[in-house]
């Protein structure tokens, strides 16, 4: 059984990404291959998009433009409207709220100015990021909203945003074993 074709207007835009692709894929260094790998879908999707025969969506578009550095309206305004109304109704529930302070220690303070906006900034990632790490990033912002975020919490994810910043030490070790290392290195028990 086949899929029913896209409309038209779905079709174009999909057709108008690729050629976006097709004139930054040189600049940046990229194929559909690591395209795939930046996205965290496979090849077959990516081309699936590319060429029409699965729609597009805010998640997947925001995810696209972010990796060619283009912007939405680029190749849709329908999902740039879209994206810009998610956008504007997170903005608008924010506004009424009131945020706690998530932690305060002498070895790591966190003051309200620091935090205000930090669950916005959360989702303003997750638009971009795949279904999965958009979950949690969603997670992690209502947690930072509702004040609920343990100190421990924030140097967690104060450790995971550093892992991001530099480059892996070694290739030789695999994930597990990095991770295995650098927990038994803190672990009170383990000493």
């Amino acid at each position: 059984m086949s899929k029913k074709p896209l409309p038209q207007d779905k079709k174009e835009e999909c057709l108008r990404l690729k050629a976006l692709f097709n004139r930054k894929k040189n600049e940046l260094g990229l194929t559909q291959e690591k395209l795939a790998h930046a996205l965290e879908i496979n090849q077959s999707s990516v081309s699936h998009y590319l060429n029409g025969v699965n729609p597009l969506n805010p998640s997947i578009a925001a995810s696209f433009a972010n990796i060619l550095k283009v912007d939405v309206r680029d190749f849709s305004e329908r999902l740039a409207k879209e994206i810009s109304q998610m956008a504007a109704s997170v903005d608008q529930h924010q506004s009424g709220s009131v945020r706690a302070p998530l932690v305060s220690s002498e070895d790591y303070s966190v003051s309200d100015r620091d935090l205000a906006g930090a669950g916005d900034k959360a989702r303003a990632l997750a638009l971009a990021a795949s279904p999965r790490s958009r979950l949690a990033l969603e997670r992690i912002a209502e947690a930072a909203d509702s004040g609920l975020l343990s100190e421990q919490d924030v140097l967690l994810l104060e450790a995971i945003a550093t892992r991001f910043s530099i480059k892996a030490t070694t290739k030789t070790e695999s994930p597990h074993q990095r991770l295995r290392k650098k927990l038994t290195q803190h672990d009170p028990v383990s000493e």
